[in-house]
């Protein structure tokens, strides 16, 4: 199921317990061999901790779900993090293309804010190649190709409607015809590839080509950013160590774009940095963007909707998590979550938010 899908459907959820399991994990060999015992271990974990809070009966038929699932798990197709999720009615696991702190975390609903954060990284991705000539499709994580799409897929894909109108290319306004309708065919089919496994894609091509693309394309919101220059000749590995220097480069522009909301939020007098005060505008559906950084966790307690900060998530009526409470909150009255590198937010104790009034 899509990513987006599937955060969609599990924060829908809420029925006690409801368990997830964070695992930070590896693609290969030989580091993926300690991928399944470390699961286990906070399989071990969830248990226990479930036993200290909750009566026998409730707890046999979410572990009998969780084992089920395990059961499922190939770690040799593992990523950089997985996530399990489970109560008594389902289980759901989730390979995620981010790297996560260990964790086990037990609520009303689940913990999503790896999900979340998921969805805003862009390491793993498609580039697509555009000319006159041949399109080819390659899926690359950070500057490594892993795998470059053959002929089950359709591609590389001839532009047949450029390569055989050859007298037509003489007049700039029926060769834009033409392109654009190659495009809008290659298009298509990149839809149905992202269909099955929804990764941003990055254009290469010169800019003339890559605006043709793009004035055709459905879904525009899939392609983030582009390589300029001829992709002809270009090995995949080449347009990977390209694609990802684009990739990095988006994101310190949406880094720096985000401080400065964040400035101007402060100087608005619209800015909130004390995780209570965050917690109570979240819940009077005031929160327009919440910030906050990578790894940042706070056990906390909340009683007649004062938020006091803990230490340890296992005591009695402790959340395992604030910010992941906010952070729903937040979304359900609209508004955003951004996710920023650990130690940019320093001044505003790891969290803040913009409110909207």
């Amino acid at each position: 199921m899509e990513l987006k899908k599937t955060l969609k459907a599990l924060k829908k959820i809420q029925k006690e317990p409801c368990v997830s399991i964070l695992l930070s994990t590896h693609r290969t060999h030989p580091d993926n061999a300690q991928d399944p015992i470390n699961l286990k271990n906070l399989v071990a974990q969830a248990e226990e901790r479930m036993l200290t809070e909750y009566e026998k009966r409730h707890v046999w038929p979410v572990m009998e779900r969780i084992n089920a699932a395990v059961a499922t798990i190939d770690h040799n197709r593992n990523l950089e993090g997985m996530a399990l999720f489970a109560n008594p009615d389902m289980a759901e696991v989730v390979q995620l293309p981010v790297a996560v702190t260990d964790r086990v975390v037990l609520d009303r609903n689940f913990a999503t804010r790896d999900l979340m954060r998921a969805l805003q990284s862009s390491a793993h991705y498609y580039v697509l190649t555009l000319s006159g000539n041949l399109s080819r499709l390659i899926e690359g994580y950070r500057s490594d190709v892993v795998e470059e799409f053959g002929s089950t897929n359709g591609f590389p894909i001839e532009n047949r409607f450029y390569n055989t109108h050859a007298d037509q290319r003489s007049n700039t306004h029926a060769e834009a015809n033409l392109m654009r309708e190659f495009f809008n065919r290659l298009d298509k089919l990149v839809q149905q590839i992202h269909a099955q496994e929804p990764l941003p894609v990055i254009l290469a091509g010169d800019d003339r080509t890559v605006d043709y693309f793009m004035e055709v394309a459905d879904r525009k919101d899939m392609y983030i950013g582009r390589i300029s220059g001829s992709p002809d000749g270009c090995k995949a590995h080449e347009l990977t160590g390209k694609a990802y220097a684009e990739i990095e480069r988006l994101r310190n522009e949406r880094q720096l774009s985000a401080l400065e909301d964040i400035r101007k939020a402060q100087g608005a007098g619209k800015l909130l940095d004390d995780v209570g005060d965050i917690y109570r505008a979240a819940q009077e559906g005031r929160a327009d963007t919440l910030y906050v950084e990578t790894g940042y966790y706070q056990p906390a307690t909340v009683i007649d909707n004062v938020v006091s900060l803990k230490d340890d998530q296992k005591e009695p009526g402790v959340l395992d998590d604030i910010i992941d409470e906010i952070a729903e909150i937040t979304m359900k009255f609209g508004g955003h979550v951004v996710f920023l590198p650990e130690g940019s937010l320093a001044k505003y104790r790891k969290v803040c938010l913009s409110t909207r009034f």
